[in-house]
């Protein structure tokens, strides 16, 4: 399953979707179904442009609750997010806490969450080579970051540590 999960406004690069999807499947050797998640105004556009092509499986899901976003996670490959700008992109943390590769656009704090290796910077052939990168992810060859980059509670145990270190030393 490769999922795209935000809004489906022109800062997310939705539009960016139906090409990237349509070079997966025909790179890619084996099933894969395709997964949009979220609303917003260019939903019908994107929406026409891939059903347009037959040979794609893709559900469009509309906006879940929070909540419910570690069950699409779970089931997600890889998670592509071609987005224009962005900061830290926390879409890229829960994906890859519940186990997803992401690949996405070289903008943003994006690389300091998935690695350099895993973004494509804004350009003529980004719409490849994010296909690219998602066959990677669909064949287990693409790099994984740790997933415990951002744990809240080793980040918070880290603190502690400092304040304790710094209090001992003062």
């Amino acid at each position: 399953v490769v999922t795209f999960a935000g809004n489906l406004l022109s800062v997310k690069n939705p539009e960016s979707l139906p090409g990237i999807f349509h070079e997966v499947h025909r790179l890619f050797h084996g099933d894969v179904e395709f997964w949009v998640v979220g609303d917003g105004r260019l939903r019908s556009t994107i929406e026409t442009e891939i059903n347009a092509d037959s040979t794609l499986s893709c559900r469009f899901w509309g906006n879940m609750p929070p909540e419910r976003m570690p069950e699409i996670f779970n089931c997600t490959d890889v998670l592509v997010l071609p987005s224009k700008n962005e900061g830290l992109g926390m879409v890229l943390v829960e994906a890859v806490r519940c186990g997803a590769c992401a690949v996405a656009s070289r903008v943003g704090g994006i690389p300091e969450v998935i690695g350099t290796e895993n973004t494509v910077p804004l350009d003529g052939n980004f719409t490849i080579c994010v296909a690219d990168l998602t066959v990677k992810g669909l064949n287990g060859k693409l790099h994984r970051p740790s997933v415990d980059l951002f744990d809240w509670n080793l980040t918070a145990e880290k603190e502690r540590r400092l304040i304790d270190k710094m209090l001992s030393n003062g």
